[in-house]
């Protein structure tokens, strides 16, 4: 398990997580990528002195992020994670279904922007 204490130490596990899932071309990696630039924002705006208790937001953001560490950690090595996060892993672990409702979704919302679609007559 981590020991990690502050934001620094936060961002520097996720920055660890995110070298080991690019080195190993994995997509676990996206969301350690995307939780770094939100705690990195965090970090920011408590360093600016902006949130009403900014010790407190930074023992709640380490908190926080700690379960998603952990989690991720156990999940490495194969040891029990919470139904949520053993589910968010697996999906990682399945290829992309390219026919799949999501991006059939975006698809259709794209079209509809566009104005294009498969079925309009040219």
């Amino acid at each position: 398990m981590s020991s990690a204490e502050t934001i620094n130490d936060i961002l520097d596990e996720l920055d660890q997580i995110i070298a080991e899932c690019e080195a190993t071309n994995h997509r676990l990696g996206v969301f350690a990528y995307v939780y770094r630039r939100t705690t990195a924002e965090i970090a920011k705006e408590i360093a600016l002195g902006h949130f009403e208790d900014n010790k407190r937001m930074e023992a709640f953001d380490v908190a926080f992020a700690m379960l998603y560490i952990n989690a991720y950690k156990n999940y490495k090595v194969n040891k029990p994670v919470s139904k949520s996060w053993a589910f968010a892993f697996e999906q990682a672990e399945k290829p992309i279904d390219h026919n799949s409702a999501y991006f059939n979704g975006n698809e259709c919302a794209h079209q509809s922007r566009s104005g294009h679609s498969d079925s309009s007559n040219h």
